[in-house]
């Protein structure tokens, strides 16, 4: 299963054994040798997050994030391993938890998501593209 981290514009991607076709043009994506994430969004709905893809013969398609694999995933060898005391242990156990119930039902839809993503991230909304 790919993760939200890993999504980026033509991110060559495997469909797995997860992955149903629902038209005939994505029976052409499972039998294509190249797919990659046609668009850099993350959609959501009732289902799940899922992305655009493409392939060499085949444009427009959608998958889920879980019926995805990295075509060529990089290991990362030797991760540190960090401490931390128990409180703050359970306290970011409740919030991945709260952060996954309002991620379910679409939080990312809300009106100031991206404001407050920006705000978490040290983003200025007002820094123009080059």
């Amino acid at each position: 299963m790919i993760r939200k981290s890993q999504v980026a514009l033509h991110v060559r991607v495997l469909l797995n054994e997860n992955f149903k076709p629902k038209c005939l043009g994505e029976e052409y994506l499972v039998k294509d040798k190249i797919i990659y994430i046609s668009d850099q969004a993350i959609y959501n709905d009732e289902i799940g997050d899922y992305v655009h893809i493409s392939s060499t013969n085949f444009n427009g398609g959608y998958a889920y994030l879980n019926q995805l694999d990295l075509e060529f995933p990089i290991e990362i060898k030797n991760k540190p391993k960090v401490g931390v005391e128990y409180d703050e242990y359970q306290k970011l156990l409740e919030d991945q938890d709260k952060l996954r119930a309002l991620e379910a039902y679409g939080v990312d839809n809300w009106d100031g998501y991206s404001d407050a993503m920006s705000s978490v991230y040290n983003e200025d909304e007002d820094e123009e593209d080059c």
